[in-house]
């Protein structure tokens, strides 16, 4: 798991299994982020990129990625929000498995302020991977995770604090409440996830301003007793 974007300002998660890898998101420029982190090469091998939604953070650099020769996927609300077409790019149905090579891939409804957001649910031979970001809650009861990349955007109490300090207008404020979910709709989540298969938690999407990486990593590691790493752009 290596983020080349994970946060506020872009997002894009290159996984891997050893046989098959795949991009998440592509709201940063691809090739300028993969160096020093992931060869150039295996980026253009990756089966294929998902994007979660249409919103510049999570897809503002779709059309490099297709230039790479991967194959994009997407709903179709995303799809006409983002106004695409290429041969490459592909639409998606709710809940509809596909495959991709020997990986099942599903999309599932979030809940975003965008036209049809979703997450993902990404199964291989070798593993099991959820990727759920840019969401206001979590209902989605997955089984058999080995891996989970999960947003933890903010801490009410920071938000709070910065916005009765006048940092945050009540409107931006209002905003994420209704938008991402914070530390502790994660690990209630989580919490509420079989956790046996799991390996390793991934935290991702952290506010710049509003969260506190090492209390979250804490807070999700004595809750659930796994290894939580926090992804850093």
């Amino acid at each position: 798991v290596i983020p080349l974007g994970s946060d506020s300002k872009g997002n894009c998660i290159y996984i891997s299994d050893g046989e098959n890898s795949f991009l998440l998101d592509a709201g940063v420029p691809v090739r300028k982020r993969a160096r020093g982190k992931v060869k150039l090469s295996d980026i253009a091998r990756v089966n294929a990129c998902l994007v979660t939604h249409e919103h510049t953070d999570h897809a503002s650099h779709i059309g490099e990625v297709l230039d790479l020769g991967v194959d994009v996927y997407m709903t179709e609300g995303t799809r006409k929000a983002l106004g695409l077409s290429h041969y490459r790019l592909r639409t998606v149905e709710m809940e509809k498995p596909f495959s991709v090579g020997n990986a099942t891939i599903t999309a599932f409804e979030s809940y975003h302020d965008a036209e049809e957001p979703c997450v993902w649910l990404i199964e291989t031979p070798k593993v099991k991977v959820c990727y759920v970001v840019d969401t206001r809650k979590a209902v989605w009861k997955f089984e058999g995770l080995t891996h989970i990349i999960v947003e933890a955007n903010y801490s009410p109490d920071i938000l709070e604090e910065r916005a009765r300090r006048g940092e945050i207008p009540e409107k931006l404020k209002g905003r994420i409440r209704n938008a991402h979910m914070s530390i502790y709709d994660t690990a209630e989540w989580i919490t509420e996830l079989d956790l046996s298969e799991v390996e390793k938690i991934y935290l991702t999407h952290l506010s710049d301003d509003n969260s506190d990486s090492e209390k979250f990593v804490k807070r999700i590691e004595i809750i659930t007793g796994l290894p939580t790493v926090v992804l850093l752009s």
